[in-house]
């Protein structure tokens, strides 16, 4: 759920709610302590309702302050939930940093499979998005020998680019194999499955 409609639905929410209680409580007093009353309990909420939207506010300011980065460090983490939650705070899911390698290649890197499945849900994602060296997050699961990973990008229309030969490179002759019969039959092979 979007965090601009809770912050509304709450605010809605707690002046009915503080209304109808003020309402009932000052129409049983003397007229004279009605005014006094009245003001009192508009007072308090009023002052309830601006710090949980100062408190909200400053959350949804720091993830967009920081929620590229952030993504970045929950994804390098392992940490499912907080990526889904500064997803669904629409941190930028292809922020780079300073190496210019974004969220999936970090995925791709740490062999975080859960992690980089829910990051190519996203509509935005570039899975072809390169660092600074012109690297997708493919050519970093094949140089780290991530099969599976390899395997989930692969079908996500990931381009080879020069996987296969780092996947030599480094010793990763299966998964080469992988990436060679992939790219040239656009699907994968039964063996692509292990790993």
């Amino acid at each position: 759920m979007n965090y601009s409609f809770r912050i509304i639905s709450m605010v809605v929410l707690v002046s009915f709610c503080s209304q109808s209680f003020a309402a009932q409580n000052v129409l049983a007093m003397p007229p004279s302590a009605q005014n006094s009353a009245s003001q009192v309990m508009v007072e308090y909420v009023t002052s309830f309702i601006a710090v949980w939207l100062i408190k909200e506010a400053c959350q949804l300011g720091l993830r967009a302050m920081y929620g590229d980065q952030g993504l970045i460090t929950a994804v390098k983490d392992g940490n499912l939930p907080e990526v889904r939650k500064l997803i669904g705070a629409a941190a930028n899911v292809n922020a780079a940093d300073g190496n210019g390698y974004t969220a999936l290649m970090w995925a791709a890197v740490w062999g975080h499979t859960d992690i980089l499945k829910v990051l190519l849900a996203t509509e935005r994602i570039e899975v072809n998005a390169v660092d600074h060296n012109a690297r997708n997050a493919l050519v970093w699961a094949a140089y780290w020998g991530r099969t599976s990973i390899v395997n989930v990008l692969l079908s996500a229309g990931a381009e080879k680019g020069n996987a296969e030969e780092v996947a030599r490179l480094e010793g990763h002759n299966n998964l080469a194999d992988i990436i060679r019969d992939y790219t040239s039959s656009g699907r994968l092979t039964k063996a692509a499955g292990k790993g």
